[in-house]
């Protein structure tokens, strides 16, 4: 029952995220992290444990019951942009500013895979969603240089690179018990993919950005948010 939010202090050294009892509504206590923009945060799948990624180009883990940092994973160049929990809480995986997937072990805080290189992002990645079921370890990015990528974080593999969009890939998402993934666009075209053939199935075009949507899984019916 642990609820919190994040006190962003432009005076402190530090950016500092506040956790609460919601059923007592108290303060329990505050995460200390390092100087620099918070750019996403998860919790942990089974337990008090929250990752966080900075705009210093590193990643955070807590025990938010105990107050404690767990580990600080360091490995990117860039701006740890997006990132989250496995489904079994037993990896990290990470996306940057500097155009790489890093895969990491909470326990160690080792890097245990980099995905990068000419058939991978070639900019930014912005985006990223994690397949729900954790038996096919697959990876969705989406980055500034309109390429939506297919990973698997348990090889460090890159299985597919498709190229459909003309802009900035803002939203991706698999669309579970199905071939298929969803991507939206700055260029406010929202794309599903085949993910057998590595092709667009379906283009839905907006006059305006297509900044993220709602997949539902029995139908695969896609529903865009525009700007």
């Amino acid at each position: 029952h642990l609820f919190f939010f994040f006190c962003f202090c432009h005076y402190c050294s530090v950016t500092m995220a506040q956790v609460y009892d919601t059923e007592k509504r108290e303060l329990v206590g505050s995460l200390d992290g390092p100087s620099g923009d918070v750019e996403w945060m998860q919790w942990h799948p089974k337990g008090p444990v929250l990752a966080a990624g900075y705009g210093d180009a590193t990643m955070w883990l807590w025990n938010a019951q105990k107050q404690q940092c767990m580990n600080v994973f360091s490995g990117h160049d860039d701006s740890v942009s997006v990132g989250g929990f496995t489904a079994d809480g037993k990896s990290l995986v990470s996306g940057s500013l500097d155009a790489s997937v890093r895969v990491w072990d909470p326990k160690t805080g080792q890097c245990t895979h980099t995905i990068m290189g000419r058939t991978f992002h070639q900019r930014s990645i912005i985006a990223m969603h994690l397949y729900p079921d954790i038996t096919q370890q697959l990876a969705l990015t989406g980055g500034e240089d309109a390429a939506v990528c297919v990973s698997h974080f348990g090889t460090g593999k890159i299985i597919g690179k498709l190229q459909h969009h003309k802009d900035s890939v803002t939203s991706v998402h698999f669309i579970a018990g199905q071939p298929f993934a969803s991507s939206g666009c700055v260029d406010g075209m929202v794309v599903v993919w085949d993910l057998n053939t590595m092709k667009a199935r379906q283009v839905f075009n907006h006059e305006v950005c297509a900044i993220t949507k709602h997949v539902r899984q029995i139908s695969v019916e896609v529903v865009s948010i525009i700007a």
